[in-house]
């Protein structure tokens, strides 16, 4: 296994865990780094907004994808 620098910064390590969760083999995993993925997701969950689609204020009239219609930073997107 290839060692892994660990960034200092709170976005590079979020951006680190997220890949290395892409990475992961569909195999058994301990229950207790489920409940601590479980406690970051919903602490993260916590500190964002729900963006309302409805709610949007379109420009024009017009067919609209979802990645149009929501903010470039949102939830969503990280998927």
């Amino acid at each position: 296994m290839k060692a892994i620098d660990i960034p200092y910064d709170y976005i590079e390590k979020r951006t680190l865990l997220r890949r290395l969760m892409n990475r992961r083999e569909p195999e058994y995993i301990d229950p207790s780094i489920i409940k601590i993925q479980d406690e970051l997701f919903s602490e993260e969950l916590n500190d964002k907004s729900i963006v309302d689609p409805y709610g949007v204020v379109l420009a024009k009239r017009g067919f609209y994808t979802l990645r149009q219609l929501l903010p470039k930073k949102s939830f969503i997107k990280t998927f």
